[in-house]
Order: C-alpha cells, then structure tokens, then sequence
C-alpha cells in the first residue's frame, strides 16, 4: 500500500484543555534524594467532532516511588476538509503526520507546564518542581494511525 502525502498545513483549533489527574503525595517526597521525570503522550479520537486529543502524563519521582503526577488532556478540532484527507481509504482509520503530531504535543507539553505551575505556586514544598523542556522528536518518532 502506498502511504499517501498529506500536504500541509493542517487546520485545527483547540477546543478543549482538562486536568486529567493531579496528585502530591507529600509522605513519599525525601528532599535530599534525587528526582527522576516520566513522561508520557497518548492519543484520543472524537471522530464525531473530528477531533483529536492529546494527553500528556508527568511523574516526579525518587527511584520507583511517584511523589507528583499530573496528566492533562488537550483536544483539538481539525479542519474536517484535511480530517477527510488524512482517513483511510475504507475509513476504518486516521494518519496524523508525524510533524503535525509533534506540533500538537508541545503545545500539550507546554500547557501541561503552565497547569502544573499554576498547581504547584501555593505549595512551598513543591513550587520548585518546573516541567523542563522536552524534545518532543525522541517520543513522536512516526506519523500516528489511530482505529476509528
């Protein structure tokens, strides 16, 4: 099967921002260990609006043991012309290209950020915890197919 070329740009607007899960579990945070960062994308399809969602977790962490985590969601409409484009030929699913995926991710990325500060900014004990840049190119590798 031949991949088809999508032309770019693609249209879309966000549509809407959640805060999926939050939670400081102030007992397993030990100031003097290390702190390690998970991160995480998924996808999700509202293929009645023509939507795509994108949900970004984040895990402050010393070893194993979860001290901050926070997963937001960032749903975005896409023009329905290139929705229309970038189905299957039997409609059975939807190819979002890589570089779109990659764009749609930071701006997930970035609100994750702003949402995580604006959680943290009261907590003494926590307001030193800020989401740092990631390179979105070592998790977004391929263009993303998802099942209708």
């Amino acid at each position: 099967m031949t991949k088809k070329k999508i032309k770019m740009p693609i249209g879309f607007k966000i549509s809407a921002l959640n805060t999926e899960q939050f939670a400081i579990l102030e007992e397993v945070y030990v100031k003097e260990k290390d702190v390690r960062i998970n991160a995480g994308l998924q996808f999700s399809l509202d293929s009645k609006q023509k939507g795509i969602g994108v949900h970004f977790t984040v895990q402050f962490k010393h070893e194993t043991d979860v001290f901050l985590v926070l997963k937001t969601g960032c749903f975005f409409h896409i023009d329905p012309d290139k929705w229309n484009e970038l189905l299957s030929e039997n409609e059975k699913s939807i190819t979002f290209p890589k570089e779109f995926i990659s764009h749609l991710s930071v701006l997930a990325i970035g609100t994750t950020r702003g949402i995580l500060h604006e959680k943290l900014k009261e907590t003494p004990t926590f307001n030193q915890f800020i989401l740092p840049t990631i390179n979105v190119t070592e998790i977004v590798k391929e263009d993303v197919i998802l099942e209708l």
